[in-house]
């Protein structure tokens, strides 16, 4: 079937030549034949949090579904990947593939990457093959998710390649549902698991996805281990080249350095031994308040070149570095304010991923995400109820 596919694409001019009744026949074929294979491992998860006062005079125990998202089928064990950011924090999970639902219970979440695993009790579809490749830049890929209701809705794009920050990028048109779904190649295999988008509107066309070859090793700590924790600094940063490289001392940080309360200058010159020359460093864009990072002293436009002594060569080599530091743990980062060197002890804090959040990062939150046929009805009465009481106050002014 595949390589029907790959034949159709490539050679498209002689299938028409060969068939003008039906030239685009073959790849309708090839490509129907790929959204189905895939479409078997995609199904939709359904997030619910307990009300206690719903407006309308509802039940206390009745649930009401705020998020619809995706998940990828991991293995015949029932383990269901997800989006971190659609179930953390809900009340109930839920697994829904071909109209049955499954409850779900949650493995562990990973808060360095924000993937979750979940496990249902029996087996649904078919898992995902997972590609060992780790470059996809140029490449074509289907994109399949749940789309307003849709649980396996495919559109097709293109694969940008990987970002600094270590995940894939991809251009496909897609909804705050396919959050969680699967970004797969013309192989059908699954390249990465969605885990947002940019842009300004809900339906965006530009997506994250974290890489397949990492997932392995992420759920077997999540099985092995539950929730695998991440450090946290507070840093927003970006990479920077520096031309001409600049000359700095040798920093050696002290291996018998005790965890200090910061004070509130805490910077302090290295000892100088040799120089060495930098051309790249990380820039500190901001620092959020109350933070580690805020608390150690480090300052919005201060260069970091260094990490416990190694140099760093980018932002998401930064950012590796943190998440994978045991919260309460000592970094020493060496940085340059102006043209002075300085090593700052920062006491890592930590990251818990918040259900706070868009769906898609960086999408507008004005339009609603994808909801269940209840909610629907859950909307429309409480919009009712509202207009009720707004038309029993009208009816009082007139009087």
């Amino acid at each position: 079937m595949l390589l029907a596919f790959g034949w159709a694409v490539l050679f498209w001019p002689n299938v028409s030549a060969a068939d003008s009744t039906g030239s685009l026949s073959p790849l309708e074929s090839a490509m129907n034949q790929l959204v189905y294979e895939v479409s078997r491992s995609v199904v939709t998860i359904e997030a619910s949090t307990d009300v206690a006062d719903t407006p309308g005079g509802h039940s206390d125990d009745e649930r009401v579904i705020n998020l619809v998202s995706s998940g990828i089928i991991y293995d015949t064990d029932g383990h269901i990947l997800a989006a971190a950011a659609s179930i953390v924090g809900r009340d109930h999970i839920f697994v829904d593939y071909h109209k049955r639902l499954y409850q779900a219970q949650l493995v562990g979440i990973d808060h360095q990457t924000g993937l979750a695993l979940l496990k249902i009790a029996r087996t649904v579809g078919f898992p995902a093959a997972f590609t060992p490749d780790q470059g996809c830049a140029g490449q074509m890929i289907i994109v399949v998710g749940n789309s307003y209701g849709v649980q396996a809705s495919p559109s097709m794009g293109f694969c940008a390649g990987s970002r600094s920050d270590g995940e894939l990028q991809f251009s496909a048109q897609m909804t705050s549902g396919a959050i969680g779904g699967g970004v797969f190649n013309l192989s059908g295999q699954c390249m990465g698991i969605i885990t947002g988008g940019l842009g300004q509107t809900s339906n965006t066309e530009v997506g994250l996805a974290l890489p397949a070859h990492r997932i392995q090793a992420i759920v077997e700590y999540l099985k092995a281990h539950g929730d695998r924790i991440a450090g946290y600094v507070g840093l927003t940063t970006t990479d920077i080249e520096i031309s001409p490289p600049i000359e700095i001392p040798t920093v050696e940080p002290d291996p018998n350095a005790q965890v200090a309360a910061a004070s509130s200058s805490p910077l302090t010159s290295p000892e100088t031994q040799t120089t060495d020359l930098i051309d790249r460093a990380v820039l500190i864009k901001a620092v959020t308040a109350s933070s580690a990072a805020a608390r150690a002293g480090l300052l919005a436009g201060d260069l970091i070149f260094s990490c416990n002594g190694r140099y760093i060569n980018s932002a998401f080599e930064l950012e590796q570095t943190v998440h994978r530091t045991t919260p309460g743990d000592l970094i020493t980062l060496g940085i340059m304010r102006g043209s002075t060197p300085y090593l700052v002890d920062v006491v890592v804090d930590s990251l818990f991923l918040s259900p706070a959040v868009p769906p898609l990062p960086g999408a507008s939150s004005s339009k609603p995400t994808d909801m269940s046929y209840e909610q629907l009805l859950r909307e429309i009465q409480q919009l009712k109820s509202k207009v009720e009481r707004l038309e029993s106050t009208t009816a009082g002014h007139r009087r």
